[in-house]
């Protein structure tokens, strides 16, 4: 999956931006180099589960993202 496909994927480069803190213009210039930067991965990550969507960070094939449960109390 290329980072177009990715960020459309997840709602647009507007709405990725906001929830990554970013400015728009930073994902339309990973789009443009097919490349996100690997800090933002686990956000990214985190996005598309909460939204059904299959993607995985590469190198993380095989890990599997869990939430962890609020403590009790």
């Amino acid at each position: 999956m290329n980072a177009r496909e990715l960020i459309n994927g997840l709602g647009g480069a507007e709405k990725v931006a906001d929830r990554l803190g970013q400015v728009r213009n930073s994902l339309y210039c990973s789009i443009a180099r097919d490349y996100i930067s690997p800090r933002h991965h686990i956000k990214l990550w985190i996005m598309a589960h909460e939204v059904g969507f299959h993607w995985t960070p590469p190198g993380a094939e095989g890990y599997v993202l869990t939430k962890r449960r609020p403590p009790p109390g």
